[in-house]
């Protein structure tokens, strides 16, 4: 039975106030004045909830719940989601964190605001302000709870939770080291610092069926046996695991062998001729032999020495030729694949390797070296990927054998095959528009990427002590977010709610900023630990897409640094890749024309770049050729001024507008 409150007769005091108010206003119109006013409650019992009817909120039983069978129960931390008490665990730990007397004013200046992002990034101001930042956690993640309660925690191989360091820790002289030029030739800290997991070193073969290499049955060029069997070696540890043009165990037995079903004189001279490159770097070449060695292998040597024309002749005649033999880009029902299909497992292998590491290779540079002509195939190889499931039994029964794909090289054909997608439909549209179909299909090829990374084994799963190509695939994987959204980024959707993430401060500019933390963090790791960072060239792109959101976001306190990171990273690769030394000059050049560094500054560094390339052994005579992009801005024009050619061209015309402007100002 409900309950209700006694009512009493009014004091006579009262009750003549109230005749007199009565008739002084003629009428009962005003009586509602003297109605009492609704009190409400700020969280009703879970029984008034359920009946719909008011609760006084009293604890430990209400009102209603008094003479009721009901429980008086409320609502507690039980039924908030996982995030949810995450954020509320947060919140309170903030606020501890604050001082007393400051707490209430804290609380003064939330109280109205209702965006969780915006309460959380107030109180870390307020923590970071007046105490010692907390180590252990990165200031990206700490300012973006989409990052730490979503990203971080859903998808720990792409945004694990990273050291924080502020600019004290990189004053100190390890890290200044990689910021400087290096000195003593290309003794680096790169290669001082070497990680012990990684697979840099030349001292030995690979491969003990090396040391029996008679290397001029298969070249003309006067190379000793033991100089080719060590860059052969040399390309097998570091790059193979990342290209997987063949399928080595097969490459290998020809080769000592002289049988030519699985080696031939051009596979041969193109992989001394690129990894003759990376051997000059290593100090175990001078340069003489390289360019009188001559496909993939071409295109990308070349591409490093900075011949576009040849780039494009080669990249373009190796894709035209696996579609000929059926490699990729072909329809299901092609003769081709009906010829490979009849072939014996071991055959058919080697074709998989062939047909994956050039779709593999030919998207990578489609997407990172976008160009005009440079295009990546129409399709995927319909043929399974080398060591899916359905290959493990034939690739099992061979052991005796370095595994020189790393296992990591499955895993990269699924990568590109997401990624391919992106590089046609970039082909297709010289520039994408920032529109909101563009950002779901940016956030689809985004979902896409975050699943495979869960789905990668444990070995392949990432921590700093991974081999230097496990290091190489997360740059990849990072250069590629940034490029996928780059175009949301530099529009009007960058702070558009992505649709299929639950938190509501998920946007293109928060996993773009993600992202380039993260990009941070690998660049650095593999310049300290990994002496390959010092030779091979196959991770660099990362860095002009790390300069170029360095130049672009809003700057923070350490955005110098890690340019110079880039700059620098570029310079120890300068031995014999020539294209590098003009991509790092394009960089400050284009630094120079946006007003970031001073000229004085780029004089210094262009004098570091200088001396560090004043010994090339073997100098081209023709000018370098580098047409593909180093200003990624998407709101400028696309046009030559933004090639690395163009830009490393008219970086004293820029120096010159910087000093000039200066001066302006100063008067």
């Amino acid at each position: 039975m409900r309950r209700f409150v006694p009512i009493q007769p009014a004091s006579s005091t009262n009750r003549e106030n109230l005749e007199s108010s009565e008739s002084s206003s003629g009428n009962a119109g005003n009586a509602s004045t003297t109605k009492r006013r609704r009190v409400g409650v700020s969280i009703a019992c879970n029984a008034c909830r359920r009946r719909k009817i008011r609760c006084d909120g009293q604890r430990p039983t209400c009102w209603n719940c008094e003479d009721s069978t009901d429980v008086c129960t409320y609502r507690d931390d039980s039924e908030l989601s996982h995030d949810s008490k995450l954020l509320l665990l947060e919140v309170i730990r903030l606020l501890n964190s604050i001082p007393d007397d400051e707490a209430l004013e804290r609380l003064r200046v939330l109280r109205r605001e209702i965006d969780t992002s915006v309460i959380l990034t107030i109180l870390r101001q307020d923590v970071n302000s007046g105490q010692q930042p907390d180590q252990s956690k990165s200031s990206s993640q700490e300012d973006d709870p989409f990052q730490e309660l979503e990203l971080a925690s859903q998808y720990p191989n792409v945004y694990p939770t990273v050291p924080r360091r502020n600019m004290d820790t990189l004053r100190e002289t390890t890290y200044q080291q990689l910021v400087e030029r290096s000195s003593g030739g290309h003794q680096s800290t790169s290669a001082r610092i070497e990680d012990r997991n990684s697979v840099d070193s030349v001292s030995d073969f690979c491969d003990p069926r090396l040391s029996k290499l008679d290397i001029q049955v298969w070249t003309k060029v006067p190379i000793s046996s033991e100089l080719a069997a060590r860059t052969i070696s040399l390309y097998l540890e570091t790059d193979h695991p990342l290209l997987g043009f063949f399928e080595p165990d097969q490459f290998l037995s020809d080769l000592i062998e002289g049988k030519t079903k699985h080696c031939s004189s051009l596979l041969v001279n193109s992989l001394l001729y690129w990894a003759s490159q990376m051997n000059i770097a290593q100090g175990s070449d001078d340069g003489s032999f390289t360019l009188q060695f001559s496909a993939q292998f071409l295109s990308l040597g070349y591409l490093g020495q900075g011949r576009d024309h040849a780039v494009l002749s080669y990249a373009s005649e190796a894709s035209h030729m696996a579609v000929r033999l059926g490699l990729f880009g072909v329809q299901i029902d092609n003769p081709a694949l009906q010829e490979i299909s009849i072939l014996s497992k071991e055959s058919r292998k080697a074709y998989m390797y062939a047909a994956w590491g050039s779709f593999n290779c030919a998207t990578y540079m489609s997407l990172f070296y976008r160009q005009p002509g440079l295009v990546p195939p129409e399709s995927p190889p319909h043929l399974p990927v080398p060591g899916t499931q359905e290959n493990k039994e034939s690739e099992n029964k061979k052991t005796e054998h370095i595994d020189y794909k790393g296992g990591v090289f499955p895993q990269l054909c699924h990568f590109w095959s997401i990624l391919h997608e992106v590089a046609l439909s970039y082909a297709r549209n010289e520039k994408p528009s920032a529109d909101q179909r563009s950002l779901r299909f940016a956030e689809y090829k985004f979902r896409e990427l975050l699943a495979w990374s869960n789905s990668l084994p444990n070995d392949l799963c990432r921590n700093d002590q991974n081999p230097h190509y496990v290091q190489v695939m997360y740059i990849w994987l990072h250069a590629s977010i940034l490029d996928i959204f780059r175009y949301a980024v530099s529009g009007p959707l960058r702070h558009s709610r992505l649709r299929t993430f639950s938190s509501p401060a998920s946007s293109a500019d928060r996993v773009y900023n993600a992202s380039v933390h993260q990009l941070k963090h690998l660049i650095m790791n593999y310049r300290l630990k990994f002496s390959s960072s010092s030779y091979s060239i196959l991770w660099h792109a990362a860095l002009t897409y790390l300069a170029n959101a360095l130049l672009y976001q809003p700057k923070e306190e350490d955005w110098v640094f890690y340019f110079l990171l880039c700059v620098y990273g570029y310079e120890r690769l300068h031995t014999h890749w020539r294209v590098t030394k003009a991509i790092s000059t394009a960089l400050l050049s284009l630094a120079l024309r946006k007003g970031d560094i001073s000229s004085t500054a780029a004089r210094e560094i262009l004098t570091d770049l200088d001396q560090s390339t004043a010994s090339d052994a073997a100098p081209l005579d023709e000018a370098i050729r580098a047409g593909f992009m180093a200003d990624l801005d998407l709101e400028a024009p696309i046009s030559n001024s933004t090639t690395v050619e163009n830009l490393a061209q008219d970086i004293e015309d820029n120096l010159l507008l910087e000093e000039f402007t200066n001066a302006s100002r100063l008067k």
